[in-house]
């Protein structure tokens, strides 16, 4: 079901995006046999051909936009339905695995459906303390540091209110909306 009509030979040209690309690329090697936009110029360039009104193509092409991120926005919809879901389950899973070992106080189950063992496993755990430890004993293997990143929401608030940051600027974009 499509959101808007849109004249029949723009909209195949528009379904058919996606198998062009797809076959841009090696599906087994993943190998980039054809380059990629110089597909998409193709497709712009048969789109540019068809012989309709470019307010049409335009009109079309814009509508085609909002029906694709309206189906987008669908499955995100759906996603996040799904994600619920799914941790409510695995909660409940892990509810019950509690309980069973609990119950089970490390003893093996058996019966003709399911099997229960157990394993020994071991992890290393650290406790806050530990960081401080190395760091004065010079044990800086130990430890992992993150790379520092720009707080990019602090920097903008910075430079709009005057502020000059060497490295950091605020850059004025045309974004387009279709509604």
């Amino acid at each position: 079901m499509r959101l808007f009509e849109i004249r029949e030979e723009l909209q195949r040209l528009i379904d058919g995006i996606d198998d062009r690309l797809a076959d841009c690329i090696d599906p087994v090697t993943g190998e980039v046999i054809r380059d990629i936009e110089d597909e998409y110029a193709q497709i712009q360039n048969e789109i540019a051909a068809l012989e309709i009104s470019r307010e049409e193509k335009r009109e079309g092409v814009a509508c085609a936009v909002l029906g694709i991120r309206a189906e987008a926005e669908a499955i995100r919809e759906q996603e996040q339905i799904l994600f619920r879901r799914r941790k409510k389950m695995e909660a409940k899973a892990d509810r019950l695995a509690e309980y069973l070992e609990q119950d089970l106080n490390g003893e093996a189950f058996s019966s003709p459906r399911v099997t229960v063992r157990w394993r020994k496993t071991v992890s290393t755990e650290v406790e806050p303390a530990f960081i401080e430890w190395a760091r004065e004993n010079g044990l800086h293997d130990l430890l992992r540091y993150k790379d520092p990143e720009p707080d990019k929401t602090a920097i903008g608030k910075l430079l709009k209110a005057g502020q000059i940051l060497p490295g950091a600027q605020l850059v004025e974009h045309n974004k387009m909306s279709i509604k």
